[in-house]
Formats: C-alpha cells, structure tokens, sequence
C-alpha cells in the first residue's frame, strides 16, 4: 500500500516535469501595449527672421538759433513748443541802424558808379586821341589807371551794400526747416550779441532710430528694410520705419554694426530720446514647418520629432530654425500637415517605431 502510494506520486511529480519541460520549450507570447500620446498637426506658416534690439529715437535735425547781428529783440513771433514750418518769422531785431548803413551803403554805390562811368568815357577818349597821335602813351596810362581805380571802389561799395543788406536781413530770425520750437532763452527787450543762443529748434517728423546689430547678421542688413518697434513703456505707441543707412565698420569692442532708421512721426506721438524696443525683420521663410515646442525631443545635441503614421510613432531628426511665442520652426523630413506626438513622447524610443494611441488631437482634428 506504501509502495503503491509511493509510486503514483512519483508519476504525478513526473507528469508535473514535462508539463513544466513543455512550457519552457514553446515561445513566450508577448503583448506590445500602445502608448497613449496627445497629438498635433504640422502647421505651415510665414516665419519672419527677426531681431530685436533696444534703440534710441532722435531728432533728424536739431540746432540753436543763434543771433547774427548784436541788436534789442522787438518781436518773439513763435510760440514756444509749437509746431513751425521753414522760413516762418520767429523774432525781429532792431533794425534802424542797419537800415541807415543801407541807405549809406546805396549812396556810397551810386557815387561810385559814377566816378567809374566817368573814368570809362575818360579812357574812351584818350584812347581815341592816342590812336590818332594826339594824346600821350603816358596819359592813355594815367586814364587806364583811373578807370582801374574808379571800378575797383564801385567794386567795394557794391560789397558793402551786400554787407548792410545782409545786416538788415539778419534783424529777422527765420526756421531754418520744418520743426517744433523749444523754450525760448531771450525775453522781448532785451539786447543779445552777435552770436548768443536765442532758442533751439528740432525736427521731429521723421525721426532717427538708432540701434546696433551683432555682426553675425549685419551682411543681411539692407537700406530699405522694414523695422517695427515700440517705445519703451508705451505698447500703445507703436511705430513703423524703414533703414536708412548701416554703418560700414564693425564696433571692436562690441562686435555690433550701428544702424539708422527713419521713422515717420506725423502725429508727433514720438519724442526724441525716447527708448524703443526694436524688431528688424531681416526675411521671411514662407510656408515654413512649425510645430509646438514640446513636441521637440533632445537626445545629446540632436533633436527629434515623432511622425505618427497608421499608429505607429517613429522618430525624425530635425534642425530648429526661428522660435516662435509657444512654437518653433523645423527644418528636415518633417512636413507641413504632418501628425506628430505633441506630449506623451517619454514613453517612446528614438531607435524604434512603437504603437501609440491617441489620447486627443491639440487642435481637435482626427489624427491621420
């Protein structure tokens, strides 16, 4: 009975081992689970290559009006900080005195065109007299000479009428171009010299803008280029310009290229020395491929994406062109339209396509 017993459970213990001899020898199934991963579409868009700089706004012209005659100020005829177009009549000086010297000086003239009219039928004369032997070489010399001096005084007076005209003249202080008047530094009354600061006048409409570019992107400036910007701490103020002119040489120490744009300010909303945030758009890719930027995966210094075709994710290398707010531009194998995994990518391998299962589209569209 022990021997009975004994012997079925060595049968049982036999039949376990091939059982488990069986199971070892036939393949493990294995079950591949899909990654669940939210998805996007590659967007086609127009991505300007920008860069931003922070530069200053300045006045196109700007100088101090200054006296050119000493004279009483009789008139200020501009208004201080208003607008003022070329050639409008700020301030009149005295002009009694300069006016007399006028009157001096126009006299002085004729009496001297005179003397040179008579010299002239003098040497006329003698010259005739000369030729047919009456009169001397000496005294067709002698007339010569007079005339010389009779046109050399004409000469003088005329250069002194020129002078107290220009004084007369001097007695108005004219905009010497369009601009807006600063404070005046004279009172009415009071008598300034030749040569004293009256005012300031500054033309603001256009305006300056001055800002720098590193070196690296200064070859892809060009006169004409669009720049948008805005003044700092004044987003309700933006402005449009165009370059006007990039500096030929290179700032050694900075390693920057100073570039001027001009800036129309008809509205007068812009104020020389402000700051302004700059934006110079040096080209335009257009139809670029962007997608959102953690769609991008790093592996070292390479970059990837992963493409989802008919559930499979494999990743594609691409190279990172302009960021963009929340996006960025890539360049590769990827194109526009395309599925990519937008986040759930952790869970996938650059080596290998894998199975994935969409946990939703970012822009609510079907995955394709």
């Amino acid at each position: 009975m022990r021997l009975g017993t004994g012997a079925g459970q060595g049968l049982v213990l036999l039949a376990a081992l091939a059982a488990a001899c069986a199971d070892s020898s036939a393949p493990a199934e294995r079950t591949t689970v899909a990654v669940p991963v939210e998805l996007a579409i590659v967007a086609a868009e127009d991505v300007p290559v920008v860069v931003r700089a922070i530069g200053t706004l300045e006045a196109t012209r700007a100088v101090e009006l200054r006296a050119e005659r000493s004279g009483r100020v009789v008139e200020l005829h501009a208004g201080e900080g208003g607008a003022l177009s070329a050639n409008t009549v700020l301030a009149r000086l005295d002009d009694a005195e300069p006016r007399a010297a006028l009157a001096l000086a126009e006299a002085a003239l004729a009496e001297s065109a005179a003397r040179s009219a008579s010299a002239a039928n003098t040497h006329r004369r003698t010259s005739a007299l000369q030729r047919q032997g009456v009169a001397s070489s000496e005294s067709l010399d002698e007339a010569r000479l007079a005339l010389d001096a009779a046109r050399a005084g004409e000469e003088s007076s005329r250069a002194r009428l020129a002078m107290a005209r220009l004084e007369v003249e001097h007695s108005v202080v004219l905009a010497p171009f369009d601009g807006v008047l600063g404070r005046w530094r004279i009172d009415d009354g009071a008598f300034v010299q030749r040569g004293e600061v009256l005012g300031r006048i500054v033309a603001d409409d256009p305006l300056e803008l001055v800002f720098t570019v590193p070196d690296r992107w200064s070859s892809r400036v060009h006169p004409g280029a669009d720049v948008r910007g805005d003044v700092t701490g004044e987003h309700d103020a933006p402005f449009t310009g165009k370059v006007r002119l990039v500096e030929p040489t290179v700032d050694p120490e900075s390693r920057t290229v100073k570039v001027e744009a001009r800036v129309p300010n008809s509205g007068r909303r812009l104020r020389p020395g402000q700051l302004a945030t700059v934006r110079l758009v040096l080209e335009t890719h257009g139809g670029a491929a962007v997608v959102p930027e953690e769609a991008i995966v790093a592996v070292g210094e390479d970059r990837f994406v992963f493409a989802v075709e008919k559930g499979q994710a494999r990743a594609i290398e691409v190279a990172l062109g302009v960021r963009l707010p929340g996006r960025v531009e890539v360049t590769g194998a990827i194109r526009p339209g395309a599925t990519i995994v937008r986040t759930g990518h952790q869970q996938l391998s650059p080596a290998a396509p894998m199975p994935v299962r969409e946990v939703r589209l970012a822009d609510d569209r079907p995955a394709g």
